[in-house]
């Protein structure tokens, strides 16, 4: 099991951003919000196109979004 961790920061809520990059994901801009993902929390493309559709679970801690995703071979 992998494990990721995105944290917010002082200007910065995670929680919220992913609220609204799954929001965009479905109404059609799904290229943009995967390349935030990707680009701005280091996740493998998989992983963050899996979290903005809703196909890899997530939870909130505080202002921390955790994803646990099994490993494939």
């Amino acid at each position: 099991m992998t494990t990721y961790r995105l944290g917010s920061a002082p200007m910065f809520n995670t929680p919220g951003v992913l609220k609204w990059a799954m929001h965009g994901y479905k109404t059609g801009d799904e290229k943009a919000m995967v390349k935030i993902f990707v680009d701005g929390f280091n996740l493998p493309r998989k992983v963050a196109v899996g979290l903005l559709s809703g196909k890899i679970h997530h939870r909130v801690e505080g202002e921390v979004v955790v994803v646990e995703v099994e490993e494939t071979r």
